[in-house]
């Protein structure tokens, strides 16, 4: 039987704006509990603001030129005199301390399709797309790039979940006046393996998903875009996409990594060179973690836990069996995890809602919010 000793230590995700320790913050007075053979955390939030009161005050972002949650890029970004870049969506929510996690796009499938621009704010407004969903199903556009092709075709990507931590994918390549049906044949059959069509040319290579769409966000539009750039400029051997909205613009900007199918905030190249490497300390990722895309959001924050607790190799671990028991008010969750060879169980809170804010507008304009998780408690028996 497991250990129920309160330990008065937490610890949690480190922001990498200022932490320059290995990620260690001490608090007072959280209860976790110890395993003999676990890893014990508590909170798991981001440090830069602390989270022991749930209404503390927002604060106002810097708006300095150039500032931005993504310093290489925006130092790039012209800035007209009159943009208040504290009240840009991703400047301001990271000025608030919110963890990203529990953000990430839930799917089982997902099918990205090469479309020129310009797209609409919402890409399920192109007429290819039109009417055209499917339970567990991401559809996406992706900017067409520059590579060997044949005249009048169009690349589309399929992939699939075959593990919690692998989507397989599968490159298809159709006239123009083919894509309608391909889709509807993929978006009828997502989980099967399409791998035998006339149109398959192969695998799919490792990707990268960067949000770049701008009338959905300007801030996705503008660090997106450069983000791309600063990676096609690194990797020959890592795919990168702009693509349409991933969700999280206020994260911007955001990337989503394949075939592991996790959803990453604030990214910048080093950090996306690491994850694509799977080489080099997991602590300072924590802030930019978002989640992965198999789960519900709750499980997300502490399916992160066990991650950055057992390492790269995690990735390659497959979950067996995925328990949530929400509470009757929806603002908190006990899940346990298990998988070959162990478990865990933990207690994930929503700390406090968050306004999401339309880019360029104050948070009081805000029409939604959305929930800052954090866990309180965690055993892992690994």
């Amino acid at each position: 039987m497991p250990d129920r000793t309160r330990h008065p230590t937490c610890f949690r995700a480190p922001d990498p704006q200022t932490s320059t320790v290995d990620g260690a913050v001490h608090r007072a007075g959280i209860p976790t509990r110890h395993h003999p053979r676990a890893v014990t955390y508590g909170c798991g939030s981001v440090p830069d603001f602390d989270r022991a009161s749930p209404a503390r005050a927002l604060v106002v972002a810097p708006s300095e030129e150039g500032a931005g949650p993504h310093h290489s890029l925006s130092a790039m970004t012209s800035v007209e005199p009159d943009d208040d870049l504290s009240l840009r969506c991703a400047v301001w929510t990271q000025a608030q301390g919110v963890d990203p996690i529990g953000s990430a796009p839930a799917f089982d499938a997902l099918v990205l399709v090469e479309h020129p621009l310009p797209w609409p704010h919402d890409v399920s407004e192109l007429p290819l797309f039109a009417g055209r969903s499917a339970p567990g199903v991401r559809l996406m556009a992706v900017v067409p790039e520059d590579r060997p092709r044949q005249a009048g075709h169009r690349l589309v990507v399929h992939r699939r979940r075959t593990g919690t931590n692998h989507l397989a994918g599968t490159d298809h390549s159709v006239p123009e006046r083919d894509l309608p049906a391909l889709l509807d044949d993929l978006l009828a059959a997502p989980l099967e393996d399409h791998r035998d069509r006339p149109s398959a040319l192969g695998a799919s290579p490792p990707e990268v998903l960067v949000c770049a769409h701008g009338r959905r966000d300007p801030c996705c539009g503008r660090w997106g875009t450069l983000l791309h750039v600063e990676l096609g400029a690194r990797w020959s051997d890592v795919r990168i996409w702009r693509c349409s909205h991933t969700g999280g613009h206020r994260f911007a900007p955001t990337a989503v990594t394949l075939p592991d199918g996790r959803a990453w905030a604030y990214v910048e190249p080093d950090l996306l060179d690491q994850v694509v490497r799977r080489r080099g300390p997991l602590p300072p990722l924590a802030a930019h973690d978002r989640g992965t895309s198999a789960l519900s959001p709750f499980a997300q924050v502490v399916e992160r836990a066990v991650f950055h607790a057992l390492g790269w190799d995690w990735l390659d671990q497959s979950l067996t069996a995925v328990e949530e028991h929400r509470d009757d008010d929806g603002k908190a969750a006990s899940v346990t995890l298990r998988w070959p060879g162990g478990s865990a169980t933990g207690r994930v809170v929503v700390d406090r809602m968050v306004p999401v804010l339309v880019c360029g507008e104050p948070p009081e304009a805000a029409t939604k919010s959305s929930p800052d998780l954090a866990l309180v408690d965690l055993v892992l028996d690994a």
